[in-house]
């Protein structure tokens, strides 16, 4: 049997002990309020977190237009506003194609190539032989022109224009 002042020192160990680990909860539990009460800071955005976002909303919606862009909605139904063909593919038409030193489009003047009567839902292959004025030789500009109407009508866009416009 243990006496009296074993017994004694024991239960001291036992309280110490008990005590111990009240102290160690109760730290334990002021750490997680105080935890729980601090709310996380953040400093402001840097400049170059803001340009990635920016950059990458512009890459998502450049992604969102090239896809309408190859993938349109179907024109099916009166309601819905779409562009249609100018022509209808069983449409024959005149084909022009001129050559100028100006970027407009030429007033008058004759076509160095043209096909009359050409289907519009076929191919076309044809050679020309394209006059090359002197200012175009010594490294100028040269542009084509091309003109493709009903067949009948003039190829110059200005027949076309309602009389005052220009």
């Amino acid at each position: 049997q243990k006496g009296p002042s074993e017994a004694l020192s024991s239960q001291d160990a036992k309280d110490e002990s008990a005590e111990a680990k009240e102290r160690t909860l109760a730290v334990h539990r002021a750490a997680a309020l105080v935890a729980a009460r601090r709310k996380p800071t953040f400093g402001a955005p840097s400049f170059t977190t803001i340009m990635i976002g920016i950059i990458g909303l512009y890459i998502a919606f450049s992604f969102v237009q090239l896809y309408f862009v190859f993938l349109p909605k179907s024109c099916s139904g009166a309601e819905q506003r779409c562009l249609q063909p100018l022509f209808p593919p069983d449409q024959k038409v005149d084909i022009y194609v001129f050559a100028s030193k100006s970027a407009d489009f030429p007033s008058k003047g004759s076509p160095f190539w043209n096909a009359t009567g050409v289907s519009v839902s076929e191919g076309i292959t044809a050679r020309a032989i394209v006059p090359l004025p002197a200012g175009v030789r010594s490294n100028g500009s040269l542009f084509a022109h091309i003109s493709v109407v009903k067949p009948g009508l003039s190829p110059f866009p200005k027949d076309h224009l309602p009389p005052g416009f220009n």
